[in-house]
């Protein structure tokens, strides 16, 4: 399979040896290198390479011409960019008796006819049930890793159309190693279709960031956590160490990332501890031989409901445990400690909320010491997170409905898992002691829009009516409307990224009370006074009001 980096190599490797021949020419034969025809090297460069390459060429050639054609499943690649082209790289060298490539599809008019590798495209994504027909297509890969949810939903209407498998290349934020491989190529999932755009980010001050650093994350077998632990990963850290107390998750997150780091030759980098972050005693155990340079906290109770009626372990595990590992950090030196925040943070209506925004405040009153440098990233609900309301919906409609919703008018911001946890490496690159970011989450969807584009996916495209939408009402804590901000924040946009920095100041004598405060709120949290502790948390957090329920 030779190609352009086999040929530019060739290049190199004839230009250095005329040259070295030219030197030692030069030095060594002086005179008679006057008399020498300058033209003859370039003639018998170009006559090398002609030779060379030719041979080369030649063999790919005859493969061409007498290969046998494939027997695999006949398949069809939307997207003739750089995705498509890798992937048929991949399928020629490793799967090319499994995959027939009829050709490929993509909707640039200017890319029509042309061939790819001895492929051609063959119309755009609207001529896909006719060429699905026309050449008996098995399977569709679209390999678009930039697209938005609703040309993936478009893709994947015509392919159901045609009654025909259809796959997907991952989103690039969702490849270690950036490149495109046949073992990445999966079932489209809901995100897919409910996703906007992926910004591509530059991953140079990351890696410059985590470069070196011994990592450790809290919280790791969860959502965000088990991202984070996959992203880092990918980078040249010194140590990554994964804290949770859910004891299944973490074993197989463990042997996830294990195997991934295995591949790449440092397995022994990996450390995971089954601990529950509110044992004083073994955290400052890990602290004190491991000495992490990072710690992303994003261990958290945070199911709104369950939070209503168990406050004291909310207050317990979303507030003093953060209080113990800023200690922790300060006291060994940590350079850098991010707090995992939540859009229920702001105008909280549940103990939940109120605990998250009680966290934040908490690292901001660390802006003035010098030991560890604290930050905190907020955002919104992100997809396919467990107990969050994708799986709930996708569970309901398997099962044959009804579709449950609070109400006809509930927003909710969502972002990708892999996205949010990129902006929040970002975040942790560039933040300052005491900074608050929040994410960049686009337009709020609907719940209702949501849940009617679920079932038509799940409904091959067919009508929804058979599965019905049942509006249930507010659950306790719940807001119909979800905020990323508060009114009086100030936010400035860094770098035209998708971050905004909370630009507001927190004084000393705040700092000082503040911490006061949250001291006492634990205290009465271990006396188990539920009143005082509800009580405790509306002095603390003045915004914190009960939504007012809404039934139907």
């Amino acid at each position: 399979f030779i190609g352009m980096s086999e040929l530019s190599r060739l290049i190199k490797a004839i230009t250095g040896d005329f040259i070295l021949i030219g030197t030692i020419l030069f030095f060594l034969r002086g005179q008679i290198f006057l008399g020498f025809p300058r033209s003859v090297f370039l003639i018998s460069a170009f006559l090398i390479f002609l030779t060379c390459g030719g041979i080369r060429f030649s063999k790919r050639a005859v493969n061409e011409f007498f290969k046998k054609p494939s027997s695999g499943k006949k398949i069809l690649i939307v997207g003739a960019g750089n995705a498509g082209e890798q992937l048929l790289r991949n399928i020629l060298s490793e799967a090319k008796d499994f995959y027939n490539l009829i050709g490929f599809i993509d909707d640039d008019l200017t890319k029509q006819g042309i061939f790819i590798h001895g492929f051609r495209i063959l119309g755009t994504t609207k001529n896909i049930p006719r060429i699905v027909k026309e050449f008996n297509i098995q399977r569709v890969i679209i390999a678009i890793p930039s697209a938005t949810g609703d040309d993936i939903a478009q893709i994947y209407k015509f392919c159901h159309q045609s009654k025909v498998s259809v796959s997907i290349v991952p989103r690039v934020s969702e490849l270690l190693d950036k490149r495109i491989s046949i073992s990445q190529i999966r079932k489209i999932q809901p995100e897919d279709i409910l996703g906007r755009k992926t910004v591509k980010l530059d991953t140079f001050e990351i890696n410059k960031y985590l470069e070196g650093k011994c990592v450790m994350i809290t919280g790791a077998a969860g959502s965000i956590g088990s991202e984070l632990s996959r992203q880092i990963a990918g980078y040249n850290i010194r140590e990554l160490l994964l804290i949770d107390k859910e004891e299944t998750a973490l074993y197989e997150l463990n042997n996830r990332i294990y195997k991934f780091m295995k591949e790449k030759g440092n397995s022994d980098r990996l450390s995971f501890y089954l601990n529950n972050i509110r044992n004083k005693e073994c955290m400052d155990r890990i602290f004190s031989e491991k000495k992490p340079d990072i710690i992303f906290h994003a261990a958290a109770y945070k199911h709104v409901s369950m939070l209503e009626k168990e406050v004291i372990e909310g207050v317990l595990n979303n507030i003093e445990a953060t209080v113990l590992l800023a200690e922790l950090a300060m006291k060994f030196k940590t350079k850098q400690f991010v707090y995992i925040s939540t859009d229920k943070a702001v105008n909280p209506t549940s103990v939940m909320g109120t605990t998250k925004r009680m966290g934040e405040l908490f690292i901001k009153s660390k802006n003035n010491q010098n030991i560890t440098n604290f930050i905190a990233v907020r955002f919104g609900n992100v997809f396919a997170s467990r107990g969050s309301v994708i799986p709930i919906f996708e569970r309901q409609i398997k099962e044959g409905g009804p579709v449950t919703v609070t109400h006809p008018k509930c927003l909710r911001y969502f972002m990708t898992i892999p996205e949010s946890v990129q902006l929040i490496l970002k975040a942790g690159s560039l933040g300052k002691n005491g900074n608050l970011y929040i994410l960049d989450m686009g337009n709020p969807l609907k719940l209702e829009e949501i849940a009617r584009k679920l079932i038509e996916f799940y409904s091959n495209g067919e009508t929804e009516e058979k599965i019905n939408i049942e509006y249930i009402g507010l659950r306790p804590g719940e807001k119909l409307v979800e905020e990323l901000h508060y009114k009086y924040e100030n936010l400035k946009r860094v770098n035209d990224s998708k971050l905004f920095l909370v630009v507001d100041e927190i004084d000393d004598r705040e700092s000082k009370k503040l911490v006061d405060e949250i001291e006492e709120l634990i205290k009465q949290a271990h006396l188990y006074d539920q009143d005082r502790v509800i009580k405790k948390l509306k002095e603390l957090v003045p915004e914190y009001k009960a939504p007012k329920m809404t039934d139907f």
